[in-house]
């Protein structure tokens, strides 16, 4: 149960309580923090702790009397953008019976003769322990992970987690990911060599991680017809059986990754990870899933005419920490493309907005032993509305854009993904490979959680409104075919500034962003302009996280009408430049989900008050200074908006620089003023840099 405003109720008409029988609490690295002003529990530390930490979110259950209710009788979350396409998704809910909470049962209710009221749980995490079951990898001195049970993973003090006539499911604070261990003794396993595919691509590599098994189901943007784009669903055919993804850029018993005491020579960290034949430890986290049950006796002299004594179970998924918990899938569903129409806006090629509210995939089965509506345990609903009124009509109580003046964060599977590549929240699995008889799980979730949050955080975010956007800190890495333009531009700010970029000379220091990664930059080498990006294979997530540079601090306060707003400000600059798309499609739809420009620089101004900062521009860009674009005198659009820098490249020819960053030429340059004074109305301001000079249009 959840309490829900109007907005994130599934009928958007008023205020209303929000049920499913799925639970969504996040991982963290110290004790949950209730925020009592706005009354939820929020991912921010307490105070004393440094904001860049994590605190645990719980999820909260409760027991009712329930009745089994149709489609017809409730309202429910729906998916509103994906084409049916296969039996898990949710076209066929008219012929599903879902479980509708009736009365909640509080402790010692006279309803039940005062009885008393008990909650249980039971957590596993298995994906480790997988490894074991379902691959043939070898381990250092035959020491294998086992699994994880509540009493590793779950807060067990009942004082914290029976609250009143509620339960709390509390992750254990620890760090995000450690070293995994069995007793005292570490874990590591035997990294094969390359296997190489018939395509010339690796079948069991991931640029630098171990790729466990082949999947090709993923959710892409497809033109299905001319002028008409379609999202694949997933078919669920290759159920992830263990961790998709593992770490393999450290190695046993060195002083740094790969046992490199020097720079390593260009070519040699990547033929060292083909090569493979070298231990790698295990890392683990704390993510898992499990079941809540509640009991409560009923005395002789209570008639109860009709309810069954048995309690049904809820799923609960403890999952990796959520960065935009301000932000929902359903706040962005404007950005995802809806099939059978002609409006074309998708910024997501990969993944969407796809919640796990809309996917029918039954709970582990190990783990919830009933037959009960198995496939509606996600389902988030909420009572019938009889009336519609004439503001929830005209869609005022449901605008995301619109201030609120509070914040809020939810636990249902509505601010949950079903994109399951492998997965942010949770994905899909089955009792052996190759299964069709699949179910939800997290143990097919890459291992460590970040190592599979770099990867598709560098697919723009396949789970947009948990997993990052770094696109744009990685774009010149991928093939140009495949190079997946920036979704939810992140802010210079956000993403890290190197010590000799612009806005790093500018400030004499150095920063770094959400991920410990640091963003590209404008540089002019020998007489020419480049893009210094960061390579996506040897960026070392796996190190920042043990180094504790994660910083939850960057991203948590962001609004999705402040995330709908740089979307708009982006999509608006990509309509007014030319034509340039990746994997060749010509379609006359400039979509920011196939774009080929790359959002090098995005900086907050407030055009026309304040000067821009000027962060991603050199200074010798044009003329000798920046105050040709951010001296507020010189503002050519007025109000809140971006100064958006974006750049198309010769991504064939790539050269290093030191071991973990890559240089490219440039080969166009815009600099874009552009505010949205309000949504679907924005106003750009565009410079064409050419030799030194800028050329203004006005759109």
């Amino acid at each position: 149960m959840n309490i829900a405003l109007p907005f994130k109720t599934p009928h958007h008409e008023h205020a209303d309580l929000v049920y499913s029988r799925t639970g969504v609490a996040r991982v963290g690295q110290h004790e949950m923090n209730y925020d009592r002003i706005n009354r939820c529990f929020t991912n921010k530390p307490k105070d004393g702790v440094p904001v860049q930490r994590s605190a645990v979110v719980p999820a909260r259950y409760g027991l009712f009397i329930a009745r089994r209710v149709k489609s017809t009788d409730v309202n429910l979350m729906t998916t509103g953008v994906y084409k049916p396409g296969d039996k898990f998704d949710d076209k066929d809910d008219p012929k599903r019976t879902f479980i509708q909470p009736i009365r909640k049962v509080f402790q010692h209710d006279l309803l039940f003769g005062e009885a008393k009221l008990n909650f249980s749980e039971m957590h596993r995490s298995e994906k480790l322990a997988k490894l074991v079951e379902h691959t043939d990898l070898k381990f250092y001195k035959d020491i294998k992970p086992t699994v994880r049970n509540s009493t590793h993973l779950i807060v067990q003090d009942t004082k914290t987690t029976n609250v009143q006539s509620s339960f709390l499911v509390v992750s254990q604070p620890n760090e995000l990911i450690r070293l995994s261990k069995e007793g005292d003794e570490p874990v590591y396993f035997w990294v094969p060599a390359m296997i190489p595919g018939e395509d010339g691509y690796s079948r069991n590599r991931y640029f630098t991680s171990f790729n466990t098994q082949e999947v090709q189901d993923v959710e892409l943007l497809v033109n299905a017809q001319r002028r008409n784009y379609e999202k694949i669903p997933n078919q669920y055919n290759e159920p992830r059986t263990q961790p998709l993804f593992l770490n393999i850029t450290h190695e046993q018993d060195t002083v740094n990754a790969m046992g490199f005491r020097e720079v390593p020579k260009q070519g040699e960290f990547e033929q060292r990870l083909n090569d493979g034949m070298f231990h790698a430890p295990v890392f683990e986290d704390s993510i898992c899933e499990g079941s809540v049950n509640a009991q409560i006796s009923i005395g002789n002299n209570v008639a109860l005419k009709g309810i069954s004594q048995n309690s049904l179970p809820a799923y609960s998924i403890v999952t990796a920490p959520d960065f935009f918990p301000q932000v929902d899938n359903f706040d962005l569903m404007v950005y995802d493309v809806a099939p059978g129409t002609a409006v074309n806006v998708s910024h997501f090629y990969e993944g969407g907005l796809a919640s796990l509210a809309t996917a029918r995939l039954s709970p582990n089965p190990e783990l919830l032993s009933i037959k009960e509506s198995i496939d509606t345990y996600t389902a988030v609903l909420s009572h019938k509305s009889k009336t519609a009124t004439p503001a929830a009509k005209a869609g005022k109580f449901n605008d995301p854009t619109l201030p609120k003046g509070y914040f809020v964060s939810g636990f249902l599977p509505d601010v949950a993904s079903s994109v399951f590549a492998p997965g942010w929240d949770v994905t899909y699995s089955a009792d052996k490979p190759g299964s069709t008889d699949v179910y939800l799980s997290t143990e097919g979730l890459g291992s460590p959680f970040v190592e599979d949050m770099k990867l598709c955080a560098a697919a723009n975010g396949m789970w947009p409104a948990s997993s990052p956007d770094a696109a744009r800190t990685y774009q010149g890495s991928l093939d140009p075919w495949s190079r997946n333009p920036t979704a939810i531009p992140l802010l210079d700010d956000e993403i890290g500034f190197h010590k000799n970029s612009p806005g790093g000379k500018s400030m004499k220091k150095e920063t770094f962003g959400w991920d410990g990664v640091q963003g590209p930059f404008l540089e002019n080498i020998d007489g020419k302009w480049k893009i210094n990006f960061a390579d996506i294979g040897r960026t070392d997530v796996v190190q920042n996280a043990l180094d504790g540079k994660v910083d939850m601090s960057k991203l948590r306060e962001l609004t999705s009408g402040e995330l709908i707003s740089r979307m708009t400000c982006l999509k608006h600059c990509i309509d007014h430049l030319p034509k340039v798309n990746f994997k060749g499609y010509t379609s006359a739809d400039k979509m920011v989900a196939f774009t080929r420009w790359w959002l090098i620089s995005a900086e907050a101004v407030d055009f026309g008050n304040e000067d821009a900062k000027g962060w991603g521009i050199p200074t010798n860009l044009i003329g000798a200074d920046t105050k040709w674009v951010t001296d507020k005198a010189n503002a050519r659009v007025s109000g809140k908006g971006y100064l958006y820098v974006i750049v198309d490249v010769n991504g064939k020819k790539v050269t290093w620089d030191g071991f973990g960053r890559r240089r490219v030429d440039c080969t166009a340059l815009y600099v874009c003023q552009v505010v949205a004074n309000a949504v679907g109305k924005p106003k750009l301001a565009m410079a064409t840099i050419k030799s030194g000079k800028a050329k203004w249009t006005i759109s």
